[in-house]
């Protein structure tokens, strides 16, 4: 194998730069989030928006509800093309996650979800925070209307709902 770095300016390299701030982070994160990670090393946000749906098309990260992650095919790509990064790039991006860490580790992670399953629907609902997970329901709708409703729901209130759920099991 070659020991040449990749461009810091190149299409690779830019990609190889998102599966090693993803793979990094250890946890899915929204694009938003994920943004400031990668403009810190220099990309602009159409690129990053450009390159991670190019990542995702070719099976190296996922979107799940609008939450970004890598997959073991991007782990393995990673693993044979980060030695070929520029320090600096590696650099730039271990210093946002140094710096933001606690933010970045603290965010509550709300996840919503549903699956068609025979006649009716699968919603499953999660609320985690520091790795740890607060409140996970998983429970059958009868139409997809009400499957959507529900995630919608908990997405926009997922606190106030976590609270009566826990009021009303605890009184």
């Amino acid at each position: 194998m070659n020991n040449q770095t990749i461009e810091p300016s190149s299409e690779a390299a830019f990609r190889i730069l998102l599966l090693y701030a993803l793979s990094k982070l250890g946890a899915p994160i929204s694009r938003e989030e994920f943004a400031p990670i990668l403009l810190s090393s220099g990309g602009s946000w159409i690129d990053l928006q450009l390159r991670t749906d190019a990542l995702i098309e070719d099976g190296l990260a996922r979107d799940e509800n609008g939450e970004i992650s890598i997959t073991a095919d991007g782990v393995e790509v990673l693993n044979v093309y980060r030695d070929k990064l520029p320090d600096t790039s590696l650099t730039a991006v271990d210093e946002y996650m140094n710096t933001h860490r606690s933010r970045l580790r603290d965010r509550l992670y709300i996840k919503a979800a549903f699956e068609q399953l025979g006649a009716g629907y699968l919603v499953r609902l999660s609320m985690a925070e520091s790795g740890q997970t607060l409140l996970s329901l998983e429970f059958d709708t009868p139409t997809r209307d009400q499957a959507v409703a529900v995630c919608e729901n908990w997405k926009a209130n997922p606190q106030k709902i976590y609270s009566e759920v826990i009021r009303i099991l605890t009184t």
